[in-house]
């Protein structure tokens, strides 16, 4: 991966921890986003942008071929007030998302799937609390 091991971020200053570059800048990113029902926006993020002046999060993801990127609204199989099972499949050929034993995605894309990264990211449309839980989180080969 692109993380050299270094202390990430840097906290030493502001912009250490803002304008970061010993961070992972690289990544896949599956957004999962509360608005009543769910949705997920798949990311593959190849890089980190800092713009202050472009509106919203200063920190920007962005990639080099968001035909990669997929939305999925609603997403059937969740429920939004209960928990959910997530399936990532990291294999040699791509990626394969599954939510509660459904499988919604297939990526072929293989940029990144030798580097060891992976991010999840909650947001929220609605104005309420909310609050992520993470009751088990597990690692494994794949086919056990």
């Amino acid at each position: 991966g692109d993380f050299p091991g270094d202390i990430c971020p840097d906290w030493s200053s502001l912009a250490g921890v803002y304008e970061h570059s010993l961070c992972f800048n690289h990544f896949y990113l599956p957004n999962v986003i509360w608005y009543g029902p769910l949705k997920v926006q798949f990311e593959q993020v190849d890089y980190l942008v800092w713009c202050p002046t472009c509106g919203g999060s200063p920190m920007k993801r962005l990639g080099d071929d968001y035909g990669n990127w997929f939305l999925i609204d609603p997403l059937n199989s969740a429920n939004p007030s209960d928990w959910n099972t997530w399936k990532i499949e990291v294999r040699p050929d791509g990626l394969r998302m599954f939510v509660n034993g459904q499988q919604y995605a297939t990526l072929d894309d293989t940029r990144w799937v030798n580097d060891p990264y992976f991010g999840v990211f909650g947001s929220t449309d609605e104005y309420s609390n909310s609050t992520w839980r993470w009751d088990y989180v597990e690692v494994r080969p794949l086919d056990n």
